[in-house]
């Protein structure tokens, strides 16, 4: 990450970290001004640059190195997996232990099968079936989620498996509802409720 340089030609994507330390992408490539641009702390937000457009995606965050990580099971943050589901606010996070395999349950359930090229068979391909009556959907639904869970995250003993409106109420929107608990002794030790906002037909 780079800090902020007039009359530079920036392009889409380009991330750089504010005055304030926060961190800004861009989202409209062109030519900043030749004053620093009153970038915005509130993610989501975006300002114009002169010809850029940038939108704030979080304050940025210390990058891990080896010696945070504390257990054998970790990866990279998605952005999804962050307090902010900002474009670009898990780069540089890891998670670990019990957020490791709540974000590989979110992997497995929202990715659309054959979609990894190295496992075609890989995750739950619920568009199959997402537009079909509740009463049909649900038991395929726990079905392939169950599945899949047993055959790609072992660490986990899956208890039950539903789906329920989002939280907004949206129109068409359901969370699916994981209960698990770990197969190794961590804490916490009881079971373990995920809600995963499930990808829908637009």
């Amino acid at each position: 990450m780079t800090t902020w340089q007039a009359n530079y030609a920036y392009h889409v994507g380009d991330i750089l970290i504010d005055p304030q330390g926060n961190t800004q992408q861009c989202t409209s490539a062109g030519t900043s001004g030749a004053a620093l641009p009153p970038f915005s702390a509130v993610v989501g937000n975006s300002i114009v640059d002169n010809t850029v457009v940038w939108q704030c995606v979080g304050v940025v965050m210390t990058p891990f190195t080896l010696a945070d990580v504390t257990s054998h099971d970790w990866s990279l943050a998605l952005d999804e997996s962050v307090n902010s589901s900002a474009p670009g606010s898990g780069l540089g996070q890891v998670v670990q232990s019990l957020d490791d395999i709540t974000q590989c349950l979110r992997i497995i359930v929202t990715t659309p099968k054959g979609t990894d090229p190295l496992r075609p068979d890989f995750a739950v391909d619920i568009f199959d079936y997402i537009d079909r009556p509740i009463n049909q959907f649900l038991p395929r639904f726990v079905r392939t989620v169950t599945d899949a869970i047993a055959k790609y995250e072992p660490r986990v003993v899956l208890l039950n498996v539903t789906v329920q409106p989002t939280q907004d109420q949206t129109f068409g929107r359901l969370n699916g509802v994981l209960t698990w608990r770990p197969k190794v002794n961590v804490t916490p030790s009881s079971a373990i409720t995920t809600f995963i906002t499930l990808p829908r037909l637009n």
